[in-house]
């Protein structure tokens, strides 16, 4: 598809929707009716209470309950995940002041300030605070922080119970309470998050990159907004967020001077509504209301400050307590990162996964902004990253593949198509779905690994993940076993057999059975074997591996005929997909050697010789 018409949609659509600032919208349903996803389809669910908790810890250590509240949510899917590791422990007591569940906690160290194309980190000093939960099982009776010994640090009442009903829906009195009581309505997973209403709920937000400015009470467009992002995040994406709030930095020179749009600390999400473009606050309440490009820019922006806190949630920071709590809970956190078999640093996984395809050619080390400022769409996809932004550094890659994975659909339905930066950036889904020639392309299997990865991790949806790589893109055929290819034609399939990897082990390894013509038929066994290094601790590699290196080999194996034995020695192995239901992956073999032949020799293979792996066995947790 041609990108001139692209720069005609440019120029056009802010003259059509933005910057009148009028608009008849009144109410949140109203604002709902016109904001995608905003009605999201759902029916009423079973429920269970949960204790909303958030603790402060002051600066000489010292940790107290600041606020607890009950609320409602799904269950089961609607309980937020934990982090798998933290300073302190969150417990619901027993009668006997036993814990019964909980969370750890883990108080963040530092918040991010992000602007259009850059981004300033900030120390945090003095009072730091941080949300956990607790189920409310019959058994509980108390709430306590306790230390990594059990030690009881402080303790609370429950909560009174969750009187919010679905009437409150109506109700345009408080942003949180037509929250809560709009996702109960529809089932989501993000109905622990907690829109702050107003200057009155300041004290929720101790800890945060900026404290002083006002807090705006959001708007009905802005609260439908808000609702979108939530129903298009995935199971677990919302678990690391609990606080939003809208705040006005307009005043306040160190936001507005480098073009500040939003904030992320620990599990809040600051969002600058007060961020002027040309002279237009992009992201009030009346710009939202009267322009649908701005609505799907601000669902992009909370998204993206949602994936920073997310990939928060799967880290475990160098402060965290080497104690083991082993109380039943939902501290899904270490469950999530064990199915998507990760490593205890999410953000190291993801950049040596990153460097693998840097170190074989087909991508791009991450670099300032400054530097890909001049890169084209097409050269910044080369990078191995959505966009611009995205290739800069691995915890804005993360956040710009989830986020514009899950908007690029938006910014279809109001006709923008192809612009220039700033206003549409799935370059990568865009490019992908261009391509028309079927496999998978070296210069798309970064993205592709990288999108497989945040599915694994509940963040995107089967279809998401199919709607930007496009109907061309991917690895096939993907039966179970090895499929052997060479310029487009089955050769072979070895698919007897096929073995189950180590489930404890950081390292992929993948062996099936088939027959090879060599003398006549001969029962063969491919395997290949990709251990794990420093970047994949406690968690299976992900990449591309290069043959006849101590990080990946392949090998064919022929008992009745070791003069057919082969070891590849030039290549690449790809991994994919690599989560505990299913391991897929594809060799690129240009040369081997026959070690066992009466005289040994190398052979090679042109055009290449393609293997496709599947493994579907579903394998433990533990």
């Amino acid at each position: 598809m041609t990108r001139h018409v692209a720069l005609v949609l440019l120029v056009l659509l802010p003259a059509l929707s933005c910057g009148n600032g009028v608009s008849g919208i009144a109410t949140f349903d109203e604002a709902c009716a016109i904001v995608p996803d905003c009605l999201a389809t759902g029916t009423v669910v079973e429920l269970e209470p949960l204790a909303w908790v958030l603790a402060t810890r002051a600066a000489d250590g010292a940790v107290t309950f600041a606020n607890v509240r009950a609320i409602s949510v799904e269950a089961s899917r609607g309980v937020p995940a934990g982090p798998s590791g933290g300073t302190h422990l969150l417990a619901g007591l027993d009668a006997t002041g036993a814990p019964v569940n909980g969370q750890w906690l883990s108080f963040p160290v530092t918040a991010l300030l992000e602007g259009r194309d850059e981004h300033a980190v900030v120390e945090l000093e003095g009072a730091i605070s941080a949300v956990g939960y607790v189920r409310l099982t019959p058994e509980v009776v108390e709430l306590a922080l306790l230390d990594a010994d059990e030690a009881v640090l402080a303790r609370a009442p429950l909560p009174p119970p969750n009187e919010e009903e679905e009437d409150d829906v109506a109700t345009e009195g408080s942003a949180a309470g037509l929250r809560q009581a709009l996702n109960r309505r529809i089932g989501t997973s993000c109905a622990h998050i907690h829109i702050l209403a107003g200057n009155h709920e300041r004290h929720l937000i101790r800890g945060a990159a900026e404290e002083s400015a006002p807090i705006v009470p959001p708007g009905p467009a802005q609260r439908a907004v808000l609702q979108a992002a939530m129903n298009l995040a995935g199971e677990h994406f919302c678990s690391g967020t609990a606080r939003i709030v809208l705040a006005d930095y307009l005043g306040t020179p160190q936001w507005q001077s480098r073009g500040f749009q939003a904030a992320w600390t620990g599990d809040l999400i600051q969002l600058n509504v007060g961020y002027v473009e040309d002279g237009i606050r992009v992201f009030s309440e009346e710009e939202l209301a009267g322009s649908p490009v701005r609505r799907a820019q601000f669902l992009r922006l909370v998204l993206h400050e949602m994936g920073h806190a997310f990939a928060a949630l799967l880290e475990t920071r160098g402060d965290v307590s080497s104690g083991q709590w082993t109380a039943a809970g939902r501290n899904h956190g270490l469950s999530v990162r064990r199915f998507a078999r990760v490593t205890r640093d999410f953000g190291a996984h993801w950049g040596t996964m990153h460097q693998s395809f840097v170190d074989a050619g087909f991508a791009e080390p991450y670099a300032a902004t400054r530097e890909r400022g001049a890169y084209s769409a097409e050269q910044v996809v080369s990078t191995g990253a959505m966009n611009h932004y995205g290739s800069t550094q691995i915890g804005d890659d993360i956040c710009e593949v989830a986020a514009w994975t899950l908007t690029r659909r938006h910014f279809d339905r109001i006709g923008v198509t192809r612009t220039a930066r700033h206003v549409r950036e799935d370059y990568a889904c865009e490019a992908m779905n261009d391509y028309t020639e079927g496999d998978l392309p070296a210069r798309f299997a970064s993205i592709y690994t990288k999108l497989w990865l945040l599915h694994d991790l509940g963040v995107l949806s089967e279809a998401a993940v199919r709607d930007c790589t496009g109907p061309h893109v991917g690895l096939r055929p993907s039966a179970p076993g090895f499929t052997f290819l060479q310029d487009g034609t089955v050769l072979r399939h070895h698919r007897d057999d096929p073995s189950r990897p180590n489930a404890s082990a950081s390292r992929l390894s993948l062996r099936a059975s088939g027959f090879i013509e060599f003398d006549g038929l001969r029962r063969a066994f491919t395997e290949i074997d990709v251990p794990g290094h420093a970047g994949f601790v406690e968690g299976w590699p992900r990449g591309i591996f290069a043959l006849n290196t101590s990080l990946a080999s392949f090998t064919v194996t022929v008992p009745d005929e070791p003069a057919a034995n082969l070891i590849g020695t030039v290549g690449y192995i790809l991994i994919a997909r690599a989560n505990t239901n299913q391991r897929d992956g594809s060799l690129f073999l240009t040369r081997a050697f026959r070690p066992d032949a009466p005289v040994p020799v190398p052979q090679g293979f042109d055009p290449p010789l393609v293997v496709r792996f599947h493994d579907n066995h579903p394998l433990p947790l533990d």
